[in-house]
């Protein structure tokens, strides 16, 4: 069983619980989402250290082997209730309780520009070097039971063949506004053609998203036998 870890800072504080009351500019309707336009316009968080998470999130990632190489990363977030109904407030525009094609895709074009400056939250290395900020190629915004889900998929700049090269990921948020931490014993797994066996190891590691040698995060390794 894969060990959990969890993303966040640790400098002796206690997982995230409560809500900290935020500014209403952050609660209004029709606000792109409320918090998550605040995680990339820094209004809720001014510092990590100072920081308070919003929003919680649990992630899961798959990395897709094809021909030995993965090129491509596909990525699910599922939010808090409270976050949840507010997603479902801003976007289900016929009240069901789910998104249509269309409401995700309204979901997709409000929501996902505003993250392009936190990278998605998603900060991957290659044999040490950071590849930079990915664009998402594909996207979905689904709701079960009032809990939202999205699935995107990151393509990397070049396919990296993980039997060569160290693969890491760590899905974070600079600012702290979004606590991201992987779904317990389901956190990666790597989906492959056959041509290779890999694995995906949950593990810790540096921030990748920040200068503090103190922040500790989980980092995703695929390794390949």
């Amino acid at each position: 069983m894969m060990p959990t870890v969890q993303s966040g800072p640790r400098r002796g504080q206690s997982r995230p619980g409560a809500r900290d009351p935020v500014p209403g500019p952050l609660r209004s309707a029709r606000c792109v989402a409320a918090a998550l336009l605040a995680v990339a316009a820094g209004i809720a968080a001014p510092s990590t250290a100072a920081a308070h998470p919003d929003i919680l999130m649990s992630y899961r990632l798959l990395f897709d082997l094809h021909d030995g190489t993965i090129g491509t990363i596909g990525e699910s977030w599922t939010f808090d209730a409270t976050f949840s109904q507010e997603l479902l407030a801003d976007f289900d525009r016929n009240g069901d309780g789910t998104f249509s094609p269309d409401e995700s895709a309204a979901v997709e074009r409000e929501v996902l520009p505003n993250l392009e400056a936190v990278r998605y939250f998603t900060y991957v290395d290659v044999d040490g070097a950071d590849v930079g900020g990915l664009t998402p190629t594909a996207f979905q915004a689904a709701a079960n039971d009032g809990i939202v889900t999205f699935a995107l998929a990151l393509t990397l700049p070049e396919p990296v063949d993980p039997a060569q090269k160290t693969l890491k990921v760590d899905i974070e948020d600079p600012d702290f506004s979004v606590y991201a931490e992987p779904v317990p014993g389901h956190a990666a797994s790597v989906r492959s053609d056959g041509s290779r066996s890999c694995v995906a190891d949950v593990g810790s590691g540096a921030s990748a998203a920040s200068a503090d040698p103190t922040l500790i995060q989980t980092t995703i390794t695929v390794s390949c036998r």
